[in-house]
């Protein structure tokens, strides 16, 4: 438990907050406050630290003799208390220990005002007997100025009254009354607990009895009660996890609706292949990806999306119906992005901008010119394109209206010149050609998808069957 927890828990309920002595033993007025309900007595040997807390606790707890001495070898008494530093026939003296009241409203005592309760004493010498009042106050005795070593028994009763307090006919009502205001329990418990404090208290107690004696001191809880707190921390732990789920969904939702979603522009109708702009936008959008779902899934409609991922942002493509026909030809289909992040507005406009692009220059195209050269090829050795890295060759893609119109009339050659930085293109038109393969260096590239080297005379079929999705590029394994 922390420090705070544990001050919170000790306000919640009575508490000690300071004690006092006035005109016993060598004592004249002292009030001692603890607020923290802790209170250490320091100073030589001799003193009288020992006479004192032997005097308030646990005496004032169950005034009997017995609770006088903590230890065998000591001898202390009222009489002892009273006798010791008189100067006189008569003497008169108190002890009292203060207490502060809960400050949870529940408890029903918050406004009730710290409680003083305590003794008076009077001693005779003639008699060598000590006589005593208990009492009650809600004040500090003596607060007001009064000499409570002078006053008699009757002005000491009266001016207690004065003051709001009580005094208790017996020891025994006395203890009652502080068992059930402070205590909260029968007088019995509060004896029993005195008993406990004052064996705690003997300098003779090996720490193992000490042990003992507080645990036996300690109310006994059920098991029954046991149990249903148990089962009550239990159902607590699982309305917390409950609402932290809860808690969790709902920013996800406020995350969604936060989400930029808007059209691409681009429209098709009919049944329409466009197998080339994920493909496209594999080898031109930095951060390119896809987002699958398993087949089995009932969560997503769409079990495949491509999208692209960068600096905490996602932006995905999908498509949406704006004409439904019976006839499939008749059907009008809108390409769509939804991003998600704090970029998201810039990913979706740049995703919708590859898609217009494609729609524009590549969509009736088909497959671009493609060469294939060793993964060790070094930037300035490839020719002008969009370069895709694979684990064992380099692909380069010359999308058209993506390079300058006179690199394309050499497909697969490098050029004489270092080539420019892949990110900087001129928007030029080109002719629609097929894809091709650098037949020069695909012996350095591996095995053919297929298992077997392409001759020079199977290089367009072998582009005609899809070299892109064998390659690897959608993401799929190699057919054997």
């Amino acid at each position: 438990m922390s420090a705070v927890a544990e001050i919170e828990r000790w306000l919640r309920r009575w508490h000690l907050i300071g004690a006092g002595v006035d005109n016993v033993w060598y004592y004249t007025r002292e009030v001692l406050p603890c607020p923290s309900g802790r209170w250490l007595a320091r100073g030589p040997n001799g003193t009288g630290k020992t006479t004192l807390l032997e005097g308030l606790c646990p005496f004032l707890l169950n005034p009997v003799h017995m609770h006088l001495s903590s230890a065998s070898g000591r001898a202390t008494s009222l009489v002892s208390l009273m006798k010791d530093g008189s100067t006189g026939k008569r003497r008169f003296g108190c002890l009292w220990l203060s207490f502060g009241t809960p400050e949870d409203p529940a408890s029903g005592d918050a406004d009730a005002g710290e409680q003083h309760y305590g003794l008076r004493m009077e001693y005779a010498a003639s008699s060598n007997s000590v006589e005593t009042v208990p009492f009650r106050l809600p004040v500090v005795p003596g607060h007001d100025g009064q000499d409570l070593s002078t006053m008699k028994r009757d002005d000491f009763c009266a001016w207690v009254a004065a003051q709001g307090g009580e005094v208790f006919a017996s020891a025994d009502t006395y203890v009652a009354d502080l068992a059930q205001r402070v205590f909260g329990c029968g007088p019995g418990t509060l004896k029993r607990i005195a008993r406990r404090i004052k064996k705690v208290r003997n300098p003779g107690l090996s720490p193992a009895d000490a042990t003992a004696e507080l645990r036996m001191a300690l109310p006994t809880v059920s098991q029954d009660t046991v149990r249903s707190a148990q089962e009550a921390l239990a159902a607590a732990e699982a309305t917390r996890r409950r609402y932290e789920r809860d808690a969790k969904t709902a920013q996800v939702l406020e995350d969604l609706s936060a989400a930029w979603s808007g059209p691409t522009g681009l429209v098709v109708r009919g049944i329409f292949n466009f197998e080339t702009l994920q493909v496209y936008a594999a080898t031109t959008l930095p951060g390119f990806c896809r987002l699958t779902a398993p087949e089995e899934s009932t969560l997503v409609e769409q079990q495949d999306a491509a999208a692209i991922l960068t600096n905490g942002s996602l932006a995905y493509l999908t498509y949406r119906k704006v004409k439904d026909a019976p006839e499939p030809a008749d059907r009008i289909t809108e390409f769509f992005i939804h991003a998600y992040g704090p970029e998201a507005e810039e990913v979706a406009e740049r995703f919708a901008q590859c898609v217009r692009v494609w729609d524009r220059e590549v969509r009736e195209s088909g497959y671009p010119p493609m060469t294939v050269h060793p993964a060790a090829t070094p930037d300035n050795q490839l020719p002008p394109g969009d370069v895709l890295d694979k684990p064992s060759a380099r692909l380069v893609f010359q999308w058209p209206g993506r390079i300058p119109i006179d690199a394309l009339s050499s497909p697969g050659r490098a050029p004489s010149a270092p080539a420019r930085p892949r990110s900087r293109y001129d928007r030029l038109r080109g002719p629609r050609l097929r894809p091709t393969v650098d037949h020069r260096h695909l012996r350095h590239c591996g095995p053919h998808p297929r298992g077997r080297r392409l001759r020079p005379s199977q290089r367009h079929n072998y582009a005609q069957s899809g070299p892109l999705g064998e390659l690897g590029l959608l993401g799929r394994s190699p057919r054997p």
